[in-house]
């Protein structure tokens, strides 16, 4: 699911129409089987964000987004949410709450500690259960373990 509702990336990335897609379930134009589409990938769907609304927080923290979730829980053994920066919008610490648990992203060169601990500090305070921390954009080349560099 595309929640990250102000700057969607997904359909850009996929190369498709975002709509209609999650803002437009939530704010009830669409049904939630007329926004999910099958992709490339067999047993992979994909509920794309939809228009951007004037109130993404709104949405998402909305009683149809819980019932949706809920809905889909039934219907999936597992659904992964991209959802805006903690730190920048309020966006996931709304939704945060309904979901299973939370991985945090954080790239290297661009994620600063600091920064990083008053994301996991907000997720907290909204009760979300953080899974742990995945460390993205690390140079694919290694020399080995710090212990077991190769010579």
């Amino acid at each position: 699911i595309d929640a990250d509702l102000r700057r969607p990336a997904i359909a850009r990335l996929l190369v498709e129409k975002a709509t209609p897609g999650l803002s437009n379930v939530l704010a009830g134009l669409s049904g939630e089987d007329a926004a999910i589409r099958a992709s490339a990938y067999p047993g992979l769907d994909i509920l794309l964000s939809g228009d951007v609304p004037p109130n993404p927080a709104e949405l998402l923290g909305s009683e149809r987004m819980a019932d949706m979730l809920e809905k889909l829980s039934k219907r999936y053994d597992y659904i992964l949410i991209d959802a805006p920066p903690v730190n920048i919008v309020s966006d996931t610490c709304v939704i945060a709450n309904m979901l299973d648990g939370v991985l945090l992203l954080a790239r290297q060169e661009r994620s600063r500690k600091d920064n990083i601990k008053r994301a996991v500090n907000s997720l907290k305070l909204t009760g979300a259960k953080l899974l742990g921390c995945v460390f993205n954009g690390a140079p694919r080349e290694t020399k080995g373990y710090y212990y077991y560099n190769e010579q």
